[in-house]
């Protein structure tokens, strides 16, 4: 086995260039080659800190159906590689879930002709010692960087990016501003923009629309918007019922109702507004002055919740863990830190084409 790991990490890099020159397109031997060419087939000990125990294996549950074959059988025998049970499982136990999904789909004997052809493939390259030229081996020292930042990749996410429930409950329970949700329900009054025409509705608020929606300057928008609020304040209409005749918004269908909606989800203009306001109170017309559609909001508290630490538990210990990983990247590039020649990558930058100098084709018919 000891020769056929090191064999088969040798070929990546040919493989390759085999798979990017050659025109014949065969998909299923061309999704092995690139799991193979990324490293991610490898045979898992080359990963593993104790491959004896199969901690963290991806292989597929069909793996541990082979009762009656012992592992030192060997179950697939090309040119001069033999291999065992044993080694199979291994070598399928190292692809990530995606791809052990594709084995799960494919089966295990069309899984081992495609493996079978890949390892047909390298033992003629070797042959014709394809890896004893001096571009194999640079590109066999590309691919060992490859799966060496790989394997640190891997090691640094399983480690360093690791979060216990105990972090989780303390940034959950220091942050409960980021946590805190509003109720709230609005009304959206647009405002064009000074190169548009406005136009008035004569129709007063809670006036179910006809034609074309009424388009306001800055001075109208706002008195609209103050019509609205007054009316609401003074219990004289209802506000389910203005947002559905009055609200140019995607929740006027529904009344004007937002949901439950966190710091950030509102737009940034009227957000600290909203959650400084306390239930029932309805806020004065505020102004959005969002390039894509600005205008005026009025909007209702309607309740205030701390949002479960349940429903946000997967969400913590996700941000914290990039932080962590982060963290431990920086510290990685302070200690080996990067210089780049002040000229040399302009010099390999590509050439662009040069603009046309033929003259335009002459227009019109004979």
């Amino acid at each position: 086995m000891n020769f056929f790991t090191t064999y088969f990490g040798r070929f990546l890099g040919m493989l390759r260039r085999i798979a990017a020159s050659s025109p014949v397109e065969v998909p299923l031997f061309g999704l092995m080659m690139l799991a193979l060419m990324l490293g991610i087939a490898t045979p898992r000990r080359l990963f593993a800190q104790d491959a004896a125990t199969g901690a963290g294996s991806n292989a597929p549950a069909a793996t541990e159906a082979m009762p009656l074959i012992r592992d030192e059988e060997v179950v697939l025998a090309v040119g001069n590689i033999k291999i065992t049970a044993a080694e199979f499982k291994e070598i399928l136990g190292s692809l990530p879930p995606q791809f052990a999904a594709l084995y799960g789909q494919m089966g295990a004997k069309a899984f081992a002709e495609q493996y079978a052809s890949l390892l047909g493939l390298s033992q003629e390259a070797e042959k014709r010692e394809f890896d004893k030229t001096d571009q194999f081996r640079r590109m066999f020292e590309f691919e060992r960087r490859v799966v060496l930042a790989q394997v640190m990749a891997n090691q640094i996410t399983s480690t360093a990016g690791s979060v216990s429930d105990e972090e989780v409950n303390y940034y959950y329970t220091t942050h409960e501003s980021e946590f805190e949700q509003l109720k709230v329900r609005g009304i959206f009054i647009p405002v064009v923009t000074s190169t548009t025409r406005a136009t008035v509705s004569a129709a007063p608020p809670g006036t179910p629309r006809t034609g074309a929606k009424p388009q306001y300057n800055e001075q109208m928008g706002q008195r609209r918007a103050l019509q609205i609020r007054s009316l609401v304040i003074s219990g004289m209409a209802d506000m389910a019922a203005l947002a559905k005749t009055d609200s140019d918004h995607p929740t006027s269908a529904k009344g004007g109702d937002f949901g439950f909606v966190r710091r950030g989800e509102l737009p940034p203009a009227v957000s600290t507004t909203v959650f400084g306001m306390q239930v029932n109170q309805v806020s004065a017309p505020l102004r959005d002055k969002s390039a894509t559609k600005g205008g005026f909001y009025i909007f209702r508290v309607e309740a205030k919740r701390l949002q479960p630490l349940a429903e946000v538990k997967e969400g913590i210990r996700s941000s914290l863990s990039m932080e962590k990983l982060n963290t431990y990247l920086l510290q990685i590039r302070e200690n080996y830190p990067v210089t780049y020649h002040p000229t040399f990558y302009n010099v390999l930058e590509p050439a662009k084409p040069a603009a046309s100098t033929a003259p335009a084709p002459a227009s019109g018919g004979r």
